[in-house]
């Protein structure tokens, strides 16, 4: 629901970044995609459960990225990486489709 509003709205989806599996760990890799590294220094983590969206941001590859934070998800990673990630209050965006407790927020 939320991607199809950006979609709605005429944003450009460039495609999906790494997370553990199933999204809850202090860093960013799973079976499926392998290990993302943090792009400032590849022997360190970008922290996680949103370092790959942190990683991207802060390397450029995308101006923004959608995630969810309910432990530090966004602002951990974000921090890691050298980029802002912002965590709005609980409520002013929609949880559709997250785990119980979860919110979709920017990193930028």
């Amino acid at each position: 629901p939320v991607v199809q509003r950006l979609l709605d709205t005429g944003a450009v989806v460039l495609g999906k970044t790494n997370l553990p599996n199933p999204a809850a760990d202090y860093q960013s890799s799973n079976p499926f995609y392998g290990t993302t590294r943090n792009p400032w220094d590849l022997s360190r983590t970008p922290g996680g459960s949103s370092g790959g969206a942190a990683a991207a941001v802060s390397s450029g590859m995308s101006a923004l990225d959608l995630c969810s934070d309910t432990g530090g998800s966004i602002r951990l990673p974000a921090h890691f990486c050298g980029c802002c990630g912002h965590r709005p209050t609980q409520g002013i965006l929609p949880a559709t489709g997250l785990a119980p407790g979860g919110n979709h927020h920017l990193v930028e």
